[in-house]
């Protein structure tokens, strides 16, 4: 059977309509949008807007910086534990703004793989660095400027499996850079207790039940963890969580008491 000229296109239109009608992002969930206003609220952030200015830099290795056993987060009501392990961050060439990344999770000894995107949307400078890190004891390393990036992200399990699905959320990157215009993960204030970096706020939504929870990480510290953090100087889950997958976290903090759970914490799970 002969197509003609016109359906053909008319097929080419109606194929490019539903594209651009899958690409469309879904709706932020209300605490991701609250989480990014946030972040970019702060006293000590220029209100200029810089991500023309810094899509140049490669911001995927600020990423792959800390260690598994740093990144923490829960998913769900009851703070269940969440494990997260960043595998690849690929900039990407046509969309200077746009990051290709993939990964792993583990919850309830469930590992699941993600791939997905993380797309920049701000990006402020700092209040001049002195002024910044006044309060830190002992000389600072070599920094032009610091601030903040935020990002949107979308990380997608395979349907294939079970209890899998969609996060989706907004993350917050704090970064400098040297005097040779070299970009670095912000460390700097390490030591503190409020220390956190690479923080994520989203929710994860399940395919087969169409259900959102509420489903956090970042580095060392978690974002909106609400009662669930009691620790001071570090993260410290609260006691009546410990079940839902914190025991060896809580043991392992200290490995004169447990050094097993230690070992357990350290493990390559994502292999």
């Amino acid at each position: 059977m002969q197509i003609s000229p016109r359906l053909l296109l008319l097929f080419a239109g109606v194929l490019g309509l539903l594209s651009l009608m899958s690409q469309k992002a879904a709706p932020l969930p209300a605490e991701s949008a609250a989480f990014g206003r946030a972040a970019l609220a702060g006293t000590a952030l220029r209100p200029a807007e810089k991500l023309g200015q810094y899509t140049k830099y490669n911001f995927g290795p600020l990423l792959l910086q800390a260690s598994a056993t740093v990144v923490v987060g829960f998913i769900g009501p009851d703070y269940q534990r969440l494990r997260v392990k960043v595998l690849t961050v690929d900039k990407s060439g046509a969309d200077p703004a746009l990051y290709q990344i993939t990964g792993k999770t583990e919850v309830a000894g469930l590992v699941r793989a993600f791939r997905g995107t993380l797309r920049l949307q701000q990006v402020r400078e700092a209040t001049p660095v002195k002024q910044l890190y006044a309060s830190e004891e002992g000389p600072l390393p070599d920094m032009a400027v610091a601030g903040v990036a935020v990002g949107r992200y979308e990380l997608t399990e395979s349907p294939a499996q079970d209890h899998t699905g969609i996060f989706r959320g907004v993350a917050v990157m704090r970064w400098y850079l040297d005097h040779r215009h070299r970009l670095h993960y912000d460390d700097i204030n390490k030591m503190s207790d409020s220390f956190c970096n690479n923080q994520f706020a989203g929710s994860w939504t399940s395919y087969a039940t169409k259900k959102t929870q509420r489903c956090n990480w970042g580095d060392y510290r978690i974002p909106n963890a609400g009662d669930f953090d009691t620790g001071a100087g570090e993260l410290s889950p609260a006691e009546k969580y410990l079940t839902n997958g914190w025991q060896d976290y809580a043991a392992g903090q200290n490995l004169s008491v447990n050094s097993a759970a230690r070992r357990r914490e350290e493990r390559t799970w994502w292999k």
